[in-house]
């Protein structure tokens, strides 16, 4: 389901944070680009982020904000040390879902290790993370881990608990 494509790019992206290695900023442009047309809650986005983000060099997090459809409405990256500087500063990753007014947000990171399993620190900061999005009313709809060619799924493994709901807002 591609409802959406059609909107200008400008109004699905948030202007992203510096972060894109050298060599690697070519993937994560063609990333952001593929951000305005795939739903990303369908399932084109797991393997999309696979041939993105798996053969990064450095670790890089993807935040995408989403509308109650699971449409990207924007984006930030974070990569190199503010990728690891997340876990525990949840305000940079939430603020830019409550400028748009997104229904909720998916996070996206890579191990360059090739490891697709989720890190201790990695549940521990998923788990703040929908802590958060319950009482600010954002739908966490998924962490992905990608590890080279492979993406574990936070959700189907069970380490986000609930159902996403789907919200209409009132017009």
């Amino acid at each position: 389901d591609l409802r959406g494509h059609d909107r200008a790019p400008d109004r699905h992206l948030v202007p992203h944070a510096p972060c894109a290695p050298r060599g690697d900023g070519h993937r994560l442009a063609e990333l952001a680009d593929q951000l305005a047309r795939v739903r990303v809650l369908s399932r084109d986005f797991p393997p999309l982020l696979a041939d993105m983000m798996g053969p990064l060099a450095r670790e890089v997090l993807l935040i995408a904000y989403l509308d109650t459809h699971g449409h990207a409405l924007g984006h930030v990256f974070l990569g190199g040390e503010d990728a690891n500087a997340v876990h525990g500063r949840y305000r940079p990753l939430i603020a830019p879902a409550l400028r748009l007014g997104a229904a909720g947000f998916l996070l996206a990171h890579n191990h360059p290790s090739g490891d697709p399993r989720p890190s201790a620190a990695d549940i521990r900061a998923t788990h703040g993370l929908q802590a958060l999005g319950r009482a600010l009313e954002l739908e966490f709809a998924d962490h992905l881990v990608v590890g080279g060619r492979q993406v574990t799924s936070m959700r189907a493994c069970g380490l986000l608990g609930g159902r996403i709901e789907r919200r209409r807002r009132a017009a």
